[in-house]
């Protein structure tokens, strides 16, 4: 197929059809998976989880600073959360109250069974089928960019979230044009890779919940994959080899590269003076 013949295919697919094609594409692709195929979400070795689990730690570390708060104060819903990988990290971070969601089946079933303390269900992230205000953080990694109305998802996640929302996706900038794909291929089916910037997020943010106080940020990132494919060619047989390799590129080039970085790890926290201590709130109504 010639590269104006593809471009015809994209185009001429309705917007209303993309949430149907996309959800085949990825029911596929976990229906045709095992519980094994997803095993690095729970390998412990420190390689893995650096390259893995940073930019989650990042993002939440430093909401945590700003709302002086906890991990067990949080009621967290992820969405686009596939097999369950983000709430793997939170579990193991100390969160206690977390909801696994995904608009694949298959993918629930996978996350049920990887994570069985984790509750998981079935939501479709442009159109949340819960309450207003209905869990503390409302978080997603890699997940918006799927969606062929990224900024309704971040809407829908707004709109849940009662006191903040963690976005981690690709970011608009010169990295991303250089190291980044304008579509992406997912068994067969395509989508166009979103990417956000601090300007756009705020416009989303403050178009909807208007002068509410609210902080707004971007911890803006450089992180690649091929960060660990490099590793791994070099320090095969060394994982410790390894973490210390990926360490050192990201602490050296983080410094110099993290403004025009490749990664969006958006940030928005509600009532930012007011500290969210929701364990301590619901202990001391008990003793009460």
């Amino acid at each position: 197929m010639t590269e104006s013949a593809k471009s015809h295919k994209i185009s001429a697919i309705g917007v209303d059809q993309m949430p149907e094609l996309q959800h085949k594409a990825f029911e596929q692709r976990y229906g045709q998976s095992d519980d094994k195929d997803w095993s690095w979400y729970d390998v412990a070795d420190p390689a893995t989880r650096l390259q893995t689990d940073r930019l989650l730690h990042r993002g939440i570390d430093r909401l945590m600073a700003i709302t002086d708060s906890h991990p067990e104060d949080w009621r967290v819903l992820v969405v686009c959360g596939g097999v369950g990988g983000e709430a793997t990290y939170l579990r193991k971070k100390g969160f206690t109250q977390i909801t696994n969601s995904d608009f694949s089946s298959s993918a629930i079933e996978i996350a049920q069974r990887r994570e069985p303390s984790v509750t998981s269900m079935v939501l479709n992230a442009e159109a949340l089928d819960v309450p207003d205000d209905s869990y503390d953080l409302v978080l997603v990694r890699a997940g918006l960019h799927h969606l062929p109305r990224p900024v309704l998802g971040m809407n829908e996640m707004i709109r849940v979230a009662s006191k903040a929302v963690l976005a981690i996706e690709p970011n608009e900038g010169v990295l991303a044009k250089l190291l980044g794909q304008e579509f992406e291929v997912e068994e067969g089916e395509i989508n166009y890779v979103f990417r956000w910037t601090n300007e756009l997020l705020e416009q989303v943010v403050k178009s909807q919940i208007l002068q509410d106080p609210v902080h707004i940020e971007n911890l803006r990132s450089l992180h690649h994959h091929k960060v660990w494919v490099v590793a791994e060619k070099l320090f095969a047989d060394n994982p410790e080899r390894m973490h210390q390799f990926i360490d050192a590129v990201y602490r050296i080039g983080g410094p110099l590269l993290d403004r025009v970085g490749n990664h969006f790890v958006g940030l928005v926290v509600k009532d930012p003076a007011v500290p969210h201590r929701r364990s301590l709130d619901l202990t001391d109504r008990a003793a009460s």
